[in-house]
């Protein structure tokens, strides 16, 4: 289905010969991990650096119809953390620390989860939460002025239509920048994270 890069060496996303559902191959010399309820696999995604390896699945599992996996792929180990609600897609980002940062839904209530190598997977957050604020406009002192005589307003003509007040700018929409997501530990996904030992072949 798919082949990537992981710190054990060329690894892969295989469909079981005998029964359904598929299963992840950290190299040629390890066994495979079966992928517990995945039911269909639409699109493969990797991040990560050399010591360790992101592999972000899409498609169904059991009980989920739109399912977005994301495997660690460690040393010897992988853990395995569901990103969504199993009913809104989920859109990736990639980071320039190769890392990523997902999405789902719009607006400043749309959810957010990053992912940076080594850290692990944070969220989700509100996508309002991670916007930066402007700093606070700093007032100049006014400058002195000589006084001004009073001018008289000129009376407009009785047929002359008043001039329509200014209508108020809306506020620019602020784009996500994957790079300048930072999450702290407290938010940290409650999402469930399984950890499986892989195994070696002799």
């Amino acid at each position: 289905m798919a082949q990537f890069q992981t710190p054990k060496g060329k690894g892969q996303i295989r469909r079981l010969r005998f029964g359904e559902g598929y299963d992840l191959q950290m190299s040629p010399s390890y066994y495979g991990i079966p992928l517990d309820g995945v039911e269909r696999i639409d699109t493969v995604q990797t991040a990560g650096t050399g010591r360790e390896t992101a592999v972000i699945v899409s498609g169904a599992s059991k009980g989920c119809p739109v399912d977005t996996q994301v495997y660690l792929l460690h040393d010897n180990t992988m853990d395995t953390i569901q990103l969504g609600n199993c009913q809104t897609p989920v859109t990736l980002i990639k980071r320039s620390d190769a890392g990523f940062v997902a999405t789902m839904g719009d607006g400043p209530d749309g959810l957010v989860w990053a992912y940076q190598p080594r850290k692990g997977v944070f969220g989700p957050v509100t996508a309002a939460s991670l916007q930066s604020k402007p700093p606070p406009a700093v007032a100049e002192p006014a400058k002195k002025t000589a006084p001004r005589p009073p001018t008289q307003k000129k009376p407009s003509p009785g047929n002359a239509p008043d001039t329509p007040p200014a209508r108020p700018v809306a506020p620019a929409v602020q784009r996500l920048d994957p790079d300048r997501v930072e999450m702290p530990p407290v938010v940290q996904s409650k999402s469930q994270q399984r950890d499986v030992t892989v195994w070696q072949m002799r």
